[in-house]
């Protein structure tokens, strides 16, 4: 696997890895941001590792339309939902900010979560 690839599926897991932490402290505003930002990175490996090369976007629905060109299986990642999370990229940091319940925050891991399992799958390796 190429080396920018492998970090950024290594950024993606720090990335999930302090979503649950957040979570046990009560921070879902911010768990909702890590959880948006592990998804944005795991789709942007799959992508580097398969086309050597990602678009400098935040959009979780792009990301997931340019890797389901190279695999149309990624089409199912629109039926977990995980382009819900794109909201959480500015209007989990910036004002007006979005008030995000428990609920919302289990959801957000859940969802960011599925998405590296799919991807490193992809990717052939172990999750």
């Amino acid at each position: 696997m190429r080396k920018d690839a492998e970090e950024f599926l290594k950024a993606a897991e720090d990335d999930l890895l302090a979503s649950e932490e957040l979570f046990r402290n009560g921070r879902y505003r911010i768990v909702a941001f890590h959880a948006q930002q592990a998804a944005e990175k795991y789709l942007k490996a799959y992508l580097l590792e398969k086309t050597e090369s990602y678009p400098f976007t935040h959009s979780i629905s792009d990301l997931i339309e340019l890797c389901s060109h190279v695999d149309g299986d990624f089409e199912h990642l629109f039926d977990i939902r995980a382009h819900t999370l794109e909201e959480y990229y500015t209007h989990s940091r910036y004002p007006p900010v979005l008030e995000i319940s428990e609920d919302e925050a289990r959801e957000a891991i859940r969802v960011a979560r599925a998405v590296g399992e799919f991807v490193r799958k992809k990717l052939s390796m172990r999750c």
